[in-house]
């Protein structure tokens, strides 16, 4: 970063234009300079912070026994920890890109995209939803479900961070 600035403060020295620059804004350009510096630092700071977040995240999601997701505002799955495979025999490829209700049958499915369509319009949490889902092999298990609303920085909804739990082992 360092030689790039001193390279472009030598082009305004070296260059025709540089009597201005030397009559007074050569200040001006040490400055602006300095700030690019410091704006970079900060970058490379946040950029180091978000890694240590998704990792941590990750790390927090894999030690999990309870399975976590991230649906879109869409209410399609676009994120499914790797306990997808272990605790209902899907992989994520089978997962990402659908909604809940399409692993559910009957009243169950019924319910489920009721609850998905007045999720994807309230943006309201789910408390301890319970259903009956179905694992790949196609063993009827019961879940129970807590999610939460996420939003970006303009407050536009993107979708729930969610965690479900198996109440009953097939």
């Amino acid at each position: 970063m360092y030689n790039f600035y001193h390279k472009l403060f030598a082009m305004f020295i070296i260059s025709r234009k540089a009597k201005p620059i030397i009559n007074g804004n050569l200040e001006k350009l040490r400055e602006l300079t300095k700030k690019l510096t410091e704006l970079e630092r900060e970058k490379d700071r946040i950029h180091e912070e978000l890694q240590w977040r998704e990792q941590a995240f990750n790390c927090l999601v894999q030690t999990m026994f309870d399975w976590v997701w991230i649906t879109n505002e869409k209410g399609e799955y676009s994120y499914v920890s790797p306990k997808s495979n272990d605790i209902y025999g899907y992989i994520n490829g089978d997962i990402l890109g659908k909604m809940p209700h399409d692993f559910l049958q009957g009243q169950a499915r019924e319910n489920t995209i009721q609850m998905e369509q007045y999720l994807i319009q309230t943006h309201e949490p789910v408390i301890n939803y319970e259903a009956e889902s179905t694992l790949a092999d196609g063993t009827k298990i019961q879940t129970i479900t807590n999610a939460v609303p996420m939003f970006d920085s303009n407050r536009n909804y993107k979708g729930h961070l969610g965690v479900e739990k198996i109440v009953n082992e097939p």
